[in-house]
């Protein structure tokens, strides 16, 4: 470290003797976005000599790759396993990894003799399991969505066997872990953009996802997935069913992201094309650096009257979810009694809900506005009834 530290030194007072005083004025590109790291890190892959437990943490720390990448961490794999992998079908964060080895594995700070004894034994046998246990911290789903795991201890067998006579993991987990460190340090709190039922409006659905050079792409695909969850029920997406993207989304040096879509787009209306630009164009307009997307399908651009082939990251600002329209209804709870806002006058609903109070941590109006769901105080049970009229729920 001090070898390092040192030379660096030098190249900068070597480099301060040669600034110079005078000259033109230069253009230089603003202050980098303070979401993009420039921290990289390129861990190694397996050594011929390592044990089964050198194997499970060089496959985490590989995990921990940035820029993010797989083909590391596969080297920690059988080659049937590494083909079965996928690392994008979710992902663990954890905390406190910690290593118990069967079949007599030797722990940790076990005196030299037994070290010896049990290499001996490791050279003799073909296969191994070793147990992980760590605090799981949240997981994500394959869209990114993020669920909150409170901490829970985690213990996960994998399976060792040698080949090409080297130990190598045969039974991995079906995504990717990374640590919470490194989740805080490299994902970011993303949006997909949907639409809500009237396609008046764009709806954010929250997602997790590391930065770096696969940003778009990763948003992109996420996006075709379409809403789920809470959502699944009330938003909708104007991307077709069956829509897949073609490898990658490339960004220009003008900052222009190339979204190539497989698909058919022939019975959508102009409408319908123009708010399932404005879901891509919302969703990717996140990762940095984008100024602009151009939308292809099938190797042909996205046709909307009045719009260019490039799109510009404000086009479709007039479906801005956070600009409610005035005439937009709004249901409350006021004094425990149920209330609608609109514009910026507040009316009690008609019927038992707006009538008498009805205590509630929780309620929910259906889209039709015809049905009310309530969850009382202590979570235990819900009162569904219709919002107006006189019967009871």
């Amino acid at each position: 470290m001090r070898i390092v530290v040192g030379f660096v030194v030098a190249l900068t007072l070597a480099g301060c003797a040669t600034v110079p005083r005078n000259g033109p004025v230069h253009e230089v590109e603003g202050e980098q976005n303070q979401n993009e790291s420039a921290v990289r890190y390129n861990p190694p892959g397996p050594t011929a000599e390592a044990s089964p437990s050198q194997i499970v943490y060089g496959f985490l720390d590989a995990m921990l790759a940035f820029p993010v990448r797989s083909d590391t961490a596969k080297e920690f794999l059988t080659e049937k396993a590494a083909n079965s992998w996928n690392p994008r079908s979710g992902t663990v964060v954890y905390s406190q990894p910690r290593l118990q080895a069967e079949q007599g594995q030797a722990e940790q700070g076990q005196a030299e003799q037994g070290q010896a004894e049990q290499k001996q034994a490791d050279e003799k046998s073909s296969e191994h399991e070793v147990k992980l246990t760590y605090t799981e911290i949240a997981s994500l789903d394959t869209r990114g969505r993020y669920t909150d795991q409170h901490e829970t201890d985690t213990t996960v067998t994998w399976r060792l066997v040698r080949e090409h006579g080297e130990w190598r993991i045969s039974s991995p987990p079906s995504g990717v872990m990374v640590s919470e460190q490194f989740f805080g340090s490299y994902y970011l709190p993303l949006n997909l953009y949907f639409f809500d039922s009237s396609g008046e409006r764009l709806v954010a659905d929250p997602v997790y996802q590391p930065e770096g050079d696969q940003l778009a792409t990763t948003l992109v695909a996420s996006l075709l997935s379409g809403p789920a969850g809470l959502l699944a029920g009330e938003a909708r997406s104007y991307l077709p069913d069956g829509m897949s993207l073609d490898v990658s989304v490339p960004v220009t040096d003008e900052g222009v992201a190339n979204v190539q879509l497989s698909g058919s787009v022939a019975s959508l209306s102009e409408a319908q094309r123009e708010r399932m630009a404005a879901q891509v164009v919302w969703t990717v307009r996140q990762a940095h650096g984008i100024n602009g997307v151009r939308i292809a399908v099938n190797d042909s651009p996205l046709k909307i009257p009045g719009v260019g082939e490039v799109q510009s990251i404000s086009a479709w600002d007039r479906f801005d979810p956070g600009e409610l329209d005035t005439n937009t209804e709004i249901f409350a709870l006021r004094n425990d009694r149920l209330v609608t806002i609109s514009g910026t006058s507040v009316s009690r609903v008609s019927g038992p809900w707006g009538k008498k109070p009805t205590p509630a941590v929780g309620f929910r109006v259906d889209t039709k506005k015809e049905r009310i769901a309530v969850v009382p105080p202590g979570r235990s049970s819900v009162q569904v009834g219709w919002l107006s009229g006189e019967g009871e729920p």
